[in-house]
């Protein structure tokens, strides 16, 4: 059985919106949108609460990050601050930091300070943390690397609690560090199982969450990083500079690679080891949330439940199922979330067909589905004893007709193998839905020279490295197959074809040869005899056989 996966680990994504090259994005409260620094276009988007993208500013040339502190969003565009009121969005200040080279990561304190990152890319001076007094737009260095700060500084967020930063870099073994803002002091906070961080967001229980490039994850600590991280988000490309609506508990997420924006739900995510698999299947899920819970209730959408928070759970019945759970938080209020699981029962078979040498025999390919399905690879082997000759193929009157394309996509008749694709295009609606019956007719001739009792086996399980397969929208699998069989079932010594021997094939043959009746549909059934011809002797033959314990018919 082959599996194949693409897993986001989150299950409480909820949305995503296209933003070119997003590299930082933060919440601003006082209008009820989303501030997202593009980049390669130099400006900042604004997502607002209808998920419409428009363009708050631009004509910065670069954007980096930025910081929203009271009314106004301070942007570093490289070697400068730029701010621009919330309000109207026109430029309140412009502060070139002179000697800086790219100015990335900021932070605001409650002090009426901003701090913002510096990494020199081998400049003679080290790379560096500014610091910016907004009542004047004063600057000046506030931590270098010979302090003992982590090389390539990309992101810094303000701890009020402890008066602190905490600061994470780009280099592959960067620490999480605390910077004291009375003194300096510098203190590794946690290690991280992984490195190059580009971003570093705190909610508003303290839970720090970084981002990283390498691999591309987000890992959650607890506010005393006392405990383990928790890997919270994985498999998207690029995750740069994030942030946490406080308001409703979002971590936004910008995937600098994949020009989107990710909005996951903090109040709770739901996991599982997997999201589908073979009937029946033992799932894993894993349930997460900021809040303290006085009750966790789960709905396996199969009539199971359960009051853990991390339950497992055996699914026996096939088809989709919706799995929700529900926590009730310590003093009141509710969160639910959902996720989907694909338990499957999915085959292909191919129907016995019979036919006469010479004929034309349709071999129908039911399918069993309990998903959706985008595509569909059937490859098929007709090798044996009939020697077929595969003529056409369709799907007409299939359930897979309306599908957007159906080939041939291999072919070898010197070895009886061919492989059929029936597929859709992207987003299109016309997926096979599930359910059993024919996806795919094959036309096959027997050979002329076939025999009667031969069989040619049509097999659905693959050759080299051709497979059955469905693929779904989230996944894809080797399915499991069933063959079938082409023959020739006639019986020697049938010659008015009712599928018996007997007196009444007697009396066919006599009125065939001596009183003009109708011949025998497949003469080679009357030939009992073997002779090749039917003749008076093969009534004898059959009249010893029936009634004198002669030899059996023999029409091979």
């Amino acid at each position: 059985m082959l599996l194949a996966i693409s897993l986001i680990l989150a299950a409480a994504v909820h949305g995503q919106i296209t933003v070119t090259t997003p590299e930082c994005v933060s919440f601003d409260t006082l209008h009820n949108r989303y501030l997202v620094s593009s980049f390669t276009s130099g400006s900042i988007a604004q997502i607002d609460s209808n998920g419409q993208v428009s363009t708050f500013t631009s004509g910065l040339g670069r954007a980096y990050s930025h910081q929203i502190v009271d009314t106004l969003i301070y942007i570093s565009s490289g070697h400068s601050i730029e701010a621009f009121s919330l309000n109207t969005a026109e430029v309140a200040k412009f502060i070139p930091i002179v000697g800086s080279v790219q100015l990335d990561g900021m932070a605001a304190d409650t002090s009426g300070n901003l701090y913002v990152t510096d990494y020199t890319y081998g400049d003679p001076n080290p790379d560096r943390i500014y610091k910016i007094q907004l009542s004047d737009d004063f600057y000046s260095v506030f931590i270098t690397e010979t302090d003992g700060l982590s090389v390539i500084p990309q992101d810094i967020i303000f701890d009020a609690k402890f008066n602190r930063l905490l600061v994470v870099g780009y280099s592959p073994n960067a620490p999480i560090q605390a910077i004291s803002l009375p003194d300096g002091t510098i203190t590794n906070v946690a290690d991280p199982p992984v490195g190059n961080f580009d971003g570093i967001a705190m909610d508003r229980y303290r839970n720090v969450y970084i981002s990283s490039w390498n691999p591309n994850t987000v890992y959650r600590y607890d506010s005393n990083f006392t405990q383990p991280p928790e890997l919270l988000y994985t498999g998207a490309r690029g995750v740069a500079n994030i942030s946490v609506n406080n308001r409703d508990n979002i971590l936004a997420l910008p995937l600098f690679d994949l020009n989107q924006v990710v909005f996951y739900d903090l109040n709770l995510q739901l996991r599982s080891d997997t999201t589908y698999g073979w009937a029946p299947l033992n799932i894993l899920f894993e349930g997460s949330t900021i809040h303290p819970v006085s009750q966790w209730n789960w709905d396996f959408g199969d009539g199971g439940s359960s009051l853990e928070q991390s339950p497992n759970h055996l699914f026996e019945t096939p088809g989709i199922h919706n799995v929700t759970a529900q926590i009730d938080v310590e003093g009141g209020g509710t969160y639910s979330e959902a996720l989907s699981v694909y338990i499957l029962a999915d085959s292909l078979t191919a129907l016995d067909a019979e036919g006469d040498p010479g004929a034309q025999v349709e071999v129908v390919i039911n399918a069993r589905n309990n998903a959706p399905l985008n595509k569909l690879v059937i490859p098929v082997v007709y090798s044996g004893t009939l020697n077929l000759h595969l003529d056409s193929a369709s799907t007409a009157g299939c359930r897979s007709a309306a599908m957007d394309h159906f080939a041939k996509t291999y072919a070898d008749s010197l070895n009886w193998k061919v492989e059929y694709t029936v597929w859709n295009d992207a987003a299109s609606p016309n997926d096979l839905n599930p359910g059993y019956g024919p996806i795919l007719k094959l036309y096959f001739t027997i050979s002329s020279l076939a025999e009667y009792g031969q069989i040619s086996t049509i097999t659905l399980e693959g050759f080299s490295a051709r497979l059955p397969k469905f693929y779904g929208p989230n996944f894809n699998y080797q399915v499991r197959t069933q063959p079938g069989e082409v023959s020739t079932p006639g019986v020697c010594g049938d010659a008015n074809s009712d599928m018996s021997v007997n007196i009444k094939d007697i009396t066919f043959l006599i009125n065939y040869l001596y009183k003009s009746g109708p011949p025998p549909a497949t003469p080679d059934l009357a030939d009992v005899n073997n002779s090749g011809n039917v003749n008076i002797q093969d009534v004898t033959f059959l009249i010893t056989h029936l009634y004198k314990g002669g030899a059996a018919p023999n029409c091979s």
